[in-house]
């Protein structure tokens, strides 16, 4: 949105470019000057000058546009950004102490879609199988190339110990 001086420079937003990863910083936007009485000087808030800026964060910008004659015209323009990435799970604990018969499955959500699963071992897939109690760390990376890591942690169920009761006595014969 230009908040034009009718005195002074008319400008317009030419192109927006988003941040490619949540939170990160190279998000791009450039401003036109379709009119001015004479030169112009062109600040972005982070004191970059001239028509574009690079190496944006995501948010709210105002660009000042100023002529020789003081005149001066602001621009409001958002550098948007995706959604943070982040991975949701599922665990199916081993069923016996010092059983490998876990499970995790994993869903990744946000970010820009086209996901990749890499675990600790190498092995890539969003489930993972036969797995005994332990920590497994797993990295997901979108298809910007923007990645998260987590950590997913199997527990050992408790051992099966027999009881047999009270001290008994079997004698020979006995059933």
């Amino acid at each position: 949105v230009a908040v034009s001086n009718p005195e002074g420079p008319q400008v317009e937003i030419a192109s927006i470019v988003p941040v490619s990863c949540y939170e990160g910083n190279d998000g791009s936007a450039r401003i036109k000057v379709t009119s001015s009485n004479s030169e112009t000087i062109i600040t972005w808030p982070d004191g970059q000058q001239g028509e574009q800026a690079t190496g944006l964060t995501a948010g709210d910008y105002i660009v000042e546009v100023r002529d020789e004659s003081m005149c001066v015209t602001f621009v409001s323009l958002t550098v948007p950004e995706p959604e943070g990435l982040a991975i949701d799970y599922a665990v199916k604990q081993p069923a016996c102490y010092g059983g490998c018969d876990g499970a995790i499955t994993l869903k990744a959500q946000g970010g820009n879609g086209d996901y990749t699963y890499t675990w600790e071992d190498g092995f890539q897939g969003a489930y993972k199988e036969s797995l005994c109690a332990g920590s497994y760390e797993v990295t997901v990376v979108d298809g910007q190339g923007c990645r998260t890591s987590t950590i997913i942690t199997m527990l050992e169920p408790n051992p099966v110990v027999p009881g047999l009761g009270g001290e008994i006595t079997i004698c020979e014969g006995q059933q």
